[in-house]
């Protein structure tokens, strides 16, 4: 069932991208995005602390009372909401003592278990797939391809990852947004980024940082299956394992959307905004509908905390 949830959810993003005004690629960079966020924020009277981790979330009896950071000083709230993983939030911010024996096992349970490798490179021409496409196809189709050829691919994928190897032949989602937004690269430039399915979070041979190399290794010769240009193209190229976007994005076990997209996990079964820990709200990708930018996960536990302040109003 994992490899059909996904295949569903990925033929998803294909009818996306097929409907261009079913999405956008924000100019300057997905940091736009955030920084669009942050001014919006602040205008509203937010204070925004960056480049200080949050150590703890702090909890008195039975009910959050701010946060301690790694730095020393604490934030006093009554209502702390979390866009890490369930998985962090419940097992690494919050101390044992606070969080209820069910609601740990649970949390436990949680699959995260395959991560995601994020592929960036430099190009100098864009990826040939002229071979499947029409002569007078818009060049822009390419900010977003999938390669996904039948279901078998995937669950070679992930039954490998599941065995702690690297696949053979990895899942490539693969986006170039210079050709709708130059300005992210130099002029006549490309920028390609991918994101790579599915990789085990705890290779059985080896560690991820002697493995770095070969994976990337591993991509570049798939996508040179599919556009036999780009190789030859690459400027440069860098890799992210799922090691290293858990120690630098906090994601457990480098899982993207926070858990996976798996029956069991979708839906009404995706933890709720609301906590068993009287305060603590959770707002990201772990919770309904789940991973991808598309803000909903937030739209919905801002809603729920505003009907709880209301309801807790004198």
């Amino acid at each position: 069932m994992k490899s059909i949830t996904h295949l569903i959810f990925c033929l998803l993003c294909l009818h996306a991208h097929a409907n261009p005004q079913h999405q956008g690629l924000p100019i300057g960079g997905m940091n736009s995005l955030s920084g669009a966020m942050a001014r919006a924020a602040r205008s509203l009277g937010a204070t925004i602390h960056t480049e200080t981790a949050v150590e703890k979330i702090l909890v008195e009896k039975g009910r959050v009372t701010g946060v301690r950071l790694a730095n020393g000083g604490t934030i006093s709230a009554k209502i702390v909401v979390s866009n890490c993983d369930p998985k962090r939030t419940f097992l690494k911010l919050l101390d044992s003592s606070s969080v209820p024996d069910e609601v740990r096992e649970k949390i436990e349970g949680l699959d995260t278990e395959c991560g995601t490798i994020k592929f960036i490179a430099a190009l100098h021409d864009l990826p040939d797939f002229s071979r499947y496409l029409d002569s007078d196809t818009d060049p822009r189709w390419l900010s977003g391809v999938r390669i996904c050829p039948s279901v078998a691919y995937y669950q070679d994928a992930l039954d490998a990852a599941l065995a702690g190897d690297l696949p053979d032949r990895p899942l490539l989602s693969i986006q170039i947004p210079t050709v709708y937004d130059p300005t992210v690269a130099p002029p006549g430039k490309h920028l390609c980024t991918m994101w790579v399915r599915y990789y085990p979070s705890r290779p059985r041979a080896g560690s991820w940082d002697e493995l770095r190399e070969q994976a990337g290794e591993m991509i570049i010769e798939e996508a040179t299956r599919w556009a036999p240009n780009f190789r030859d193209t690459i400027i440069d190229w860098c890799v992210y394992t799922p090691l290293d976007l858990e120690r630098r994005m906090g994601l457990t076990d480098g899982n993207i959307h926070h858990l996976h997209h798996v029956e069991g996990q979708v839906l009404a079964n995706r933890p709720g905004y609301r906590t068993a820990i009287e305060g603590l709200f959770l707002c990201g990708a772990g919770t309904h509908p789940g991973g991808e930018v598309s803000g909903a996960p937030g739209h919905n536990a801002a809603h729920t905390i505003l009907r709880e302040m209301a309801h807790h109003q004198p």
